[in-house]
Order: C-alpha cells, then sequence, then structure tokens
C-alpha cells in the first residue's frame, strides 16, 4: 500500500542540490588574467580545505602572497606595517581596527572594509588581513571575505567569496577582480609606505606588547598603533599637540611624548 508523500517530504525532495563551489585556483589559471593593472602586482584568490567546528571539511576563499619589502627586518616591517594600517582604519563609520596582534612573531590580524563604485555597482569588501612580518617583506592572508553587492533588483545581498561563481556569472566575476585589485593597491601601498621607514624604530616595544596607554617617552609611531590619527595637529615652537579629543591631548617634544592632558 502506498502511502501519501508528506508535504515536508515533497519540500525536501524538490528542494534543488547546492551548486559546487569554485575552485579558484583553477579558475584563475584559466583565464587570462594580468599580471599587474596600473603597475601594482595582482593577487587572485585561491580554494583552500578547512576543518570546521564540527569537524567536517569546507572550502573557503583566500587570498596569499609575500610582498618584498628590501632592506628591512621583521621588526622594522611589522612596525611599519602595523603604522599604516592604524593610521588608516576607518574607525568611525567602517569599524575598521586590528583584531589581535602577536609581538613576539611580528604579526597581526586587522579587519578592513573597502566600498567601491555607487549606486547599482556599489560593492562593500569586508575581510581579515592577516601580516606575518620577516626580513625582507611580510607574508600575507586576506580570509573571511564577505562582498556585499546588488545583483537582482535594488536589495543588496551579502555573499562569501566562495559562494560566487564568476566561472558563469559575469557580476560574480567582476566582483572577484575588482576585489583582488581593492586588495593587491591596499598591499602595495603598505608595503610602499615599509620600504620608505628604514629610520622606524620602537623604544617602547615591551609597553606596546602589554596593550596599555599611551605613555610619555613614547614615539609618534607607537601612540598611531595604539590610538591611530588624531583628530587635529597643532604646532607650537618645538612641540606639537595631537588632539584626539577636547579632554585627551598628547603633547610631542621633538617627536616624543612628553605630556598627556586628560
Amino acid at each position: 500500500m502506498a502511502f501519501p508523500m508528506s508535504s515536508a517530504a515533497l519540500k525536501l525532495k524538490l528542494k534543488k542540490d547546492p551548486t559546487p563551489m569554485i575552485d579558484y585556483g583553477a579558475w584563475v589559471a584559466s583565464q587570462e588574467l594580468p599580471e599587474s593593472v596600473d603597475g601594482v602586482r595582482q593577487f587572485y584568490p585561491v580554494s583552500v580545505a578547512v576543518e570546521s567546528d564540527n569537524g567536517e571539511t569546507d572550502t573557503v576563499a583566500v587570498v596569499r602572497g609575500f610582498v618584498p619589502v628590501n632592506g628591512l627586518s621583521a621588526r622594522q616591517v611589522f612596525l611599519a606595517a602595523m603604522v599604516y594600517a592604524s593610521d588608516h582604519f576607518d574607525r568611525e563609520t567602517a569599524k575598521e581596527g586590528f583584531e589581535s596582534v602577536d609581538y613576539d612573531s611580528n604579526s597581526f590580524r586587522a579587519l578592513l572594509k573597502t566600498t567601491q563604485g555607487t549606486n547599482s555597482n556599489e560593492t562593500t569588501y569586508t575581510r581579515s588581513l592577516t601580516v606575518s612580518a620577516r626580513d625582507g617583506g611580510f607574508d600575507f592572508e586576506i580570509s573571511e571575505i564577505d562582498c556585499r553587492y546588488r545583483e537582482k533588483g535594488l536589495i543588496p545581498r551579502t555573499q562569501r567569496l566562495e559562494k560566487l561563481h564568476p566561472d558563469n556569472n559575469a557580476r560574480h566575476a567582476e566582483i572577484v577582480l575588482e576585489m583582488a585589485n581593492v586588495n593587491s593597491a591596499y598591499l602595495a601601498s603598505l608595503a610602499e609606505y615599509a620600504a620608505s621607514r628604514a629610520d622606524i624604530r620602537s623604544p617602547n616595544f615591551d609597553k606596546l606588547k602589554k596593550g596599555g596607554d599611551v605613555c610619555t617617552g613614547m614615539t609618534e609611531d607607537e601612540v598611531t598603533i595604539l590610538l591611530g590619527p588624531p583628530v587635529n595637529k597643532r604646532r607650537s615652537g618645538e612641540r606639537y599637540r595631537w588632539i584626539y579629543a577636547n579632554d585627551y591631548v598628547i603633547i610631542f617634544t621633538d617627536g616624543i611624548v612628553t605630556k598627556i592632558v586628560e
């Protein structure tokens, strides 16, 4: 005797099989993608297998590589990268910032958010950047890449990079290439800044490691790492005032913190 199929079973039966995720390494290899755009080396995503919390294996998309910064030690590359990142965070609207810092291994992880285009072509890329400095440059990995975009209609949607299908969706292909360009431009600017900072030092490195507050004796670089750029800078003779708020002002003399007004 045949029993009628329940509505729940019917829905389960009619549900489409999920579309397999793209192998980004194979897709990139199959395309004639430029090695550089406007003189900036391009880094493209690859697909990697990771173990999830429940013990299963998932496939995620990441961007990995090495960027040279010739002539600098690992510590100098690390400090310069920290200064650059902190100086460029949008802490108010995008809520960017350091997620973790390992001073002993000269590495950090930062949350970045970039919006490109306008109206129907507006896309926002949110991702985590891990920088691991070594003598002469830094390794990087960009992961957890969320793409917020409009594809059909006016309501934006957010998709992880590994969920996109640039192999059969032209809009997705545009997003992947734009994302690669956004990340590559950021990395190039970071490396260019680091290369210009052969002078960078941190005499208060141990205090930075402890994650404490700004204190007298710190350099402008160390303050930037901790607080980012000030709202305003004012000069008075040999002194500079970095104003973060009406009730928080840091005074530098010859580039060293000599007074903190709270």
